[in-house]
Parts: C-alpha cells; structure tokens; sequence
C-alpha cells in the first residue's frame, strides 16, 4: 500500500476575484454585507482578512470570511464602497478578492422648498389660469424618493381660488376673487416624494411651505349708504353754519377708489317730480365728508321737520352708475329758551322754636313756559343764607348781629336749619332752632332749569358767553317765634337790705326789690315773686313781694324785738312753672326810739356840812336803742341843784 502524502502545493483561489453586493442604506451597524470564500485544494485551513482600505467601515470573520458593516450606510453621503479581502493558507499561499458594496436608497429625506414661503401681489378679478407664482422643492433621495418624484398640491386653497399644476408647482387663479370680501390669501402649499404618495414605495415624504397672495384693488364697488333713510336733529335757534350731523355712505374699494362726492337735492316723489319743498336749500353738506351744516336759524315752533336727498357717487367719471341717495329727515328740538319765572319774589314765615323736624314752612312756586317736560323743569335750591342773632339775652349780651352762613354749611343741618325740596319748592325745617341764639334768618332761594344750566355750561366751557338770566331768586324771611322753654333765672344769689325800724308799714314802704331774667321773650318771660318761708325773724309776718318782686313792709318794726329777717324768694315762670330761688337779708336799723332808764327810780343820800366831799353820788342809767341812740348825758336840776 502506498500512501501519498499531501504538500502545500496548491494556493487558495475565491470563485470570483470581484464580487458585487447590494445593502439598503440605516442599516445596522454589525449587519452581514456577505460572505467570501476561497478554496484550497490541499484542504488547509484558510485565514481571511481586509487589506487597504476599509477597516473603518467593514469587519470580517477572520475564518469564514464573513464581512460584516461596521457602520450605519447613507446613501447621500456616499452610495458604494470598495474593499479588498484576502484569502491565506498556513504556507502563506494566498489569493484576493474584490468586493463593490453599493448602498441602496430608503425614502429618508423629505422634499426641501427652494424658499422658506412664496408671496405675490395681484390685481383683484385677475383672470382664471393665471400663474400668480411658480414653486420649486427638491428631494435628495433617489428615483421616485427624489425630486423626480415629487407632486405638488395645496393643502389651502384659498377657499377654492387657487390651484397647482401637480408637476411643475405653478400657481394659477382658479376662480374669481375679490380684494373687498379678503384683502390677503395664505395658500398651504404641500410637496410630497414617491409619486405623491402612489409609488411602490411604502414611505411617503412630505413638506409645507406657506404662500401669500396680497391683492391689488380696483374701482369695481360703488358707493352705498347703509340706511334708506336717516333722521338727524338740530336744537332751534343755533347758528348759520352749525354742524348738524354727517351722513356717510360707504365705498368697499379703498384709496382713490373709495372717494366719495356728497351733494344735497331736492326729495323726489314716487313720480319723480321735484317737491317744491325748498327744504334742501337750508341745508349745506360737505362733498368730501358728508358733514351737514345749517344755512339758517330754525325756530321749533314755526316748524320742526325738514327732507330733503342726499347722494354719494364715484368722482370716476366712467363709472356714472356708481352712486346712492338717502332721505335726511332733520328734526329741530325744542331748546330750553325760556327761564324759570318766579311767582313771588319775597316771602315771609314764622315758625317755632320747638317746631318738629320735616314741619313745612313754606312752599317757593315759580313757572316755565317751555314745552318739553325737560325744559320746564325747574330746580330749586338754597344759594345764600344770612342769620340775625337775639340781643340782649344770655348767648348774647350785646345788639342784634347778622352774619353769613358759609355756603359749605347749607347743606349741613347742624349749621342751617332749612331745606328746600329741589323739585317742589317746599320749605321745610330739618334742624334745630334756638330762638335765644338765633331770631331769623334771610335766605335766598334759586329757581333754576337743570337742562338750561348744562347747557350754558357747556357753551362757558367752550368759551361762549350765555345770558345771565339762567335763573331767579326768591327772598324768604324766617322769624323764629319763641317757645316758653327756659326757666328764669335769679340776678344774685342772694339780696341784702336795711329798713329803718320806724319805717311806716305799708305797700309804699318798698324794702327793695329782687329780680330774675328769663331768655324767653313776650309772655313767656312774664315772671312772678314770692316770699317762700322765713329762716328767721317770722319774715312772713313783717314783709310781703309783689309779683313784680318789689319787697314791702307791712307790719310795724321794733328794731329792740328783732334786729335781722332773712328768708327765701322765688321767681315762677307761670307759664311753665319753671322756678328759681334767692336768699334775702333784711337788717333792721336802729331808731332813737326809746329813753334812758335810771337803775333806781329814786335815790337818797346824807352828808355832813362844811365836810368836802368829791363824788357825793353815782346814778346809773341804760337807754335800750342802739349807737348814738343809746348814748346817755346826765345833769341835775331843781332846788339846790345849783350845789351839785
């Protein structure tokens, strides 16, 4: 048996020397491309590897041959590679192949605008199929994924105004368009790959760029009032030339399309005829405005309504069809040209002191002989007050003073008692009265009309002078009667007097007197005196007052029985039986009323001749009145007196 051993004497041979591949493109990275294989007769164990360029990109199966990507393809940025492999046994025979990869395409990209948004101004009515602008998009993707298959469409179309050719992206009016019902049109332009979506592809791209259409406007509108009729008003007596209103008509063109002319004529009949009424000739409008002034002054009650046709045309004078007319009714309104007038000018009103709040005094009356209700109204209100004080009592010692009310304080109870209702004129007391402060008041009352009084304010703001005249004034004079409600009140606490004890007793035999004071007035401060009790002396029994309180003796006095009186008065106010009380202090003087006594009523005595004798006797005596009265001077008289 022979045996024949094998030696490295064949080298490795790949079936093809180039080998050709095909991989989609986002694949993974580590996905199989292919694999190459050689074949050694002599049976080695072959080892594969890249040679050159291309480990960047490739990995191979060092054993089988596996190859193998090592990266993600993108067919945009590089569609085929070429890499070498070689094949080796273990005696470094070796043999080499070349393998083409080419990337397929995926539909990755999306068609790309060659403009961030489209725009194009037009005239409005631009005829149907015009080509208003052209857009272009591209796609780098391949074949139908690519710009070759790109479909254009509108995904707005202006409400049906536009359309798209599909292929070369012209925009073309498709129907008619007016710039009054929109002066702009925004289009939602849409590029889509893969055949717009109809290709075999099972991915479809797309984008959106924005289209603007501005229009131009034409003179294709004509001028319209919006109303058939239109009814204005001036007030009667205002000024030639016043500004009355302005009718405008309207016109959808804009610029020099939208001017209008305005002119006044006569109110035509159903007939057609002219209406002699000559009402438009009073009037004047503005051509370019529509602003109506007046030609004269108007008097409400001689007439208040006028007619007349105002028209608005085109000043194109192609377009003669384009225009309107309107009637204009102008109502004269009623002015408050008539002030208020009064019915009495001064007015006169007592009211108590201790009247009750809301007691009416007095009711202002005054007329208005305009017509409307607005303009006859009339406004009263209080604008100026003054006071006159009570003299002579206790807040006021002096004469009678008038002083002025502050007019912040008029309408302040505390400070001015009165109010006047300011649509009925009606007086009435809403605070305090106090007749001892305060005897009257003078006050003057404002009739006045409120529509009159703003609209002259509004002419002053304006700087218009206005009659004067815009209201009348009453006088009112408020006496305040007096009311019983003070109590009287005494001069002094207390009253001292002297008498003469031999003083004849009788109502003209006056004492003195004690007074008291009262801030009432009239009846109210009559006032009554008597005596009350007596603290010593028996008073009552020696003295009497009046009621004037004049104090009289009655009853004759001895000055050695009782030398003091003192005893209590009061004062009454009958009416009210309001009372005060005073001490009184009577200090009866003395009267030489009364002689000297001796202690004996006789007195005997024995002395001896030619024997001296200084003092031969002390008599002694006492008088019982008081002072000088009671002083005592002793003499002797008779036979032999003339020894002593």
């Amino acid at each position: 048996e022979v045996r024949v051993l094998n030696t490295n004497d064949n080298t490795p041979t790949f079936p093809s020397n180039v080998v050709n591949v095909a991989v989609y493109e986002n694949n993974n990275a580590g996905d199989i491309v292919t694999q190459v294989a050689a074949v050694d007769a002599d049976g080695d164990v072959l080892s594969y590897s890249i040679v050159g360029a291309g480990t960047d990109v490739f990995t191979i199966n060092t054993q089988d041959g596996t190859l193998r990507s090592s990266v993600v393809f993108d067919r945009e940025t590089k569609a085929e590679y070429t890499v070498t492999i070689v094949a080796k046994d273990s005696g470094n025979r070796q043999d080499f192949a070349t393998v083409s990869v080419g990337v397929l395409d995926e539909n990755d990209n999306s068609p790309v605008f060659a403009r961030d948004s489209y725009s194009a101004v037009v005239v409005e009515n631009i005829l149907i199929n015009t080509v208003v602008f052209t857009v272009r998009a591209t796609d780098i993707d391949s074949g139908i994924y690519g710009t070759a298959g790109i479909v254009y469409s509108l995904d707005d179309d202006g409400n049906g105004k536009f359309d798209i050719n599909p292929s070369t992206g012209e925009v073309r009016a498709a129907a008619p368009i007016d710039r009054e019902t929109t002066s702009s049109i925004t289009l939602q332009i849409k590029a889509t790959d893969n055949n717009g979506g109809l290709g075999d592809g099972a991915v479809t791209r797309s984008s959106v760029v924005v289209g603007t259409v501005g229009l131009y406007d034409q003179n294709d509108n004509k001028p319209y009032f919006p109303k058939d009729e239109y009814h204005i008003y001036i007030n009667e007596n205002a000024d030639v030339g016043t500004w009355v209103d302005v009718v405008e008509a309207i016109d959808e063109d804009t610029g020099d399309n939208a001017v209008i002319v305005y002119s006044i004529q006569e109110l035509l009949n159903d007939d057609a005829d002219f209406v002699e009424s000559g009402d438009a000739s009073l009037f004047s409008v503005d051509s370019g405005s529509g602003n109506i002034t007046t030609n004269v002054v108007f008097n409400f009650e001689s007439r208040n309504t006028y007619v007349f046709t105002i028209k608005a045309r085109d000043p194109d004078v192609e377009k003669v069809t384009f225009m309107d007319t309107a009637k204009v009714f102008v109502h004269v309104s009623d002015v408050n040209d008539h002030y208020p007038e009064i019915v009495k000018r001064n007015y006169a009103a007592l009211v108590r002191e201790d009247a009750p709040m809301n007691t009416v005094i007095e009711t202002i009356s005054g007329t208005d002989t305009d017509s409307e209700q607005a303009n006859k109204k009339i406004l009263f209100t209080i604008t100026s007050a003054t006071y006159t004080t009570a003299p002579g009592n206790l807040y006021n010692d002096g004469a009678a003073v008038m002083k002025s009310v502050v007019p912040s304080d008029l309408l302040n109870p505390s400070q001015f008692p009165f109010q006047v209702d300011a649509n009925s004129g009606e007086l009435s007391l809403v605070g305090l009265l106090d007749r001892e402060e305060i005897a009257s008041y003078n006050f003057t009352v404002s009739l006045s009309n409120p529509t009159a009084v703003n609209q002259a304010n509004a002419l002053v703001a304006n700087g218009t002078s206005v009659n004067n005249n815009l209201r009348v004034n009453a006088t009112v004079l408020v006496d305040v009667v007096d009311a019983n409600d003070n109590s009287p009140t005494f001069v002094e606490d207390s009253f001292s007097y002297k008498v003469n004890e031999n003083t004849n007793p009788g109502k003209s035999s006056v004492v003195g007197s004690v007074r008291a004071t009262d801030p009432d007035i009239g009846s109210n401060a009559v006032l009554n005196y008597w005596i009350v009790s007596s603290t010593s002396g028996n008073a009552l029994s020696f003295f009497t007052c009046s009621n004037e309180g004049i104090i009289s003796l009655v009853q004759k006095l001895d000055r050695e029985a009782q030398d003091l009186f003192e005893f209590t008065v009061a004062v009454r106010d009958p009416l009210a039986s309001h009372v005060d009380y005073a001490n009184v202090t009577i200090s009866v003087l003395d009267a030489n009323d009364n002689k000297p006594v001796f202690t004996f009523a006789s007195y005997a005595i024995s002395i001896s001749e030619q024997r001296p004798y200084p003092d031969v006797l002390t008599v002694h005596a006492y008088d019982i009145d008081f002072g000088s009265n009671a002083e005592i001077v002793f003499s002797v008289s008779g036979p032999g007196s003339e020894s002593f």
